[in-house]
């Protein structure tokens, strides 16, 4: 259902997924799979999907945060899903 991934190399909030030909499908997708499972961590930077074109999806993603090295039981963790700071921010639409 998706197109080149080499689409993918470039850095940035906005992702473009090319589809072939059926862009609302792959909307459609991706919409069922965030409703059936809106706590998965993946979800938290996604701020917007749309159709860009017959072909094409673009996946908005939050701006990139630079995670605090705090502590978690016996161990220090930097990691946005503990940071405390930010993931409340990052929650999306």
């Amino acid at each position: 259902m998706t197109g080149h991934l080499a689409e993918l190399d470039t850095p940035g909030r906005r992702i473009p997924i090319r589809t072939g030909a059926n862009a609302q499908g792959l909307l459609d997708l991706l919409t069922e799979m965030r409703a059936v499972d809106p706590a998965e961590p993946f979800w938290r930077g996604v701020t917007d999907i749309q159709i860009d074109s017959d072909t094409r999806v673009i996946t908005e993603f939050t701006a990139p945060v630079e995670p605090h090295l705090l502590p978690q039981d016996e161990v220090a963790v930097s990691c946005r899903l503990y940071d405390h700071y930010h993931s409340l921010d990052a929650s999306g639409p």
